[in-house]
């Protein structure tokens, strides 16, 4: 004869399992956001790790993908700097190793141009500020976003004639 309760725990499992394969199905989802959905189903935490477990090696996790995705993202859309997307995934609990290939994947040239345009929009909106105080406030803004102090103050001063 089966034991009731075992029988719950198992079907509980399944059920948390399913959801948490749909989940993942639905976008790009790292171990601990996955961990996260599962506390808030009450799953206890051997089978938040057997779940996770089965879920990267059924392809559904994947932290390079993950790391990758994100990455490119916040880039993208958000356009964030390097320093605070490698932030958010630290936040996220991923390995140096994981972030320093996943920010490999942002191209130079197109991080450089994209800060150029940010500073350039950035500078419009402030308006007619003393050289002085336009370039603090367009260094802190690009500070902000997470790009690179030495990036930055390059940038602002290859811009500087268009600021004075």
């Amino acid at each position: 004869m089966m034991n009731p309760v075992a029988n719950s725990g198992e079907e509980c499992f399944k059920s948390a399992l399913a959801k948490a394969r749909q989940w993942c199905a639905s976008d790009e989802r790292c171990p601990l956001d996955v961990k996260l959905k599962l506390i808030k189903l009450e799953c206890s935490p051997t089978d938040i790790n057997r779940i996770i477990e089965i879920l990267t090696q059924e392809g559904f996790i994947s932290e390079q993908r993950y790391a990758v995705a994100y990455t490119s993202g916040k880039f993208r859309i958000l356009k964030w700097g390097k320093i605070k997307i490698a932030s958010g995934l630290r936040m996220k609990k991923f390995s140096e190793k994981i972030i320093a290939d996943a920010l490999i994947h942002i191209d130079e040239e197109a991080y450089r141009v994209c800060l150029q345009t940010l500073l350039k929009k950035k500078q419009k909106e402030l308006g007619r500020l003393s050289s002085k105080d336009l370039r603090h406030k367009l260094a802190r803004f690009a500070l902000q976003k997470g790009y690179e102090y030495e990036l930055v103050f390059t940038i602002l001063n290859a811009l500087k004639e268009k600021i004075n």
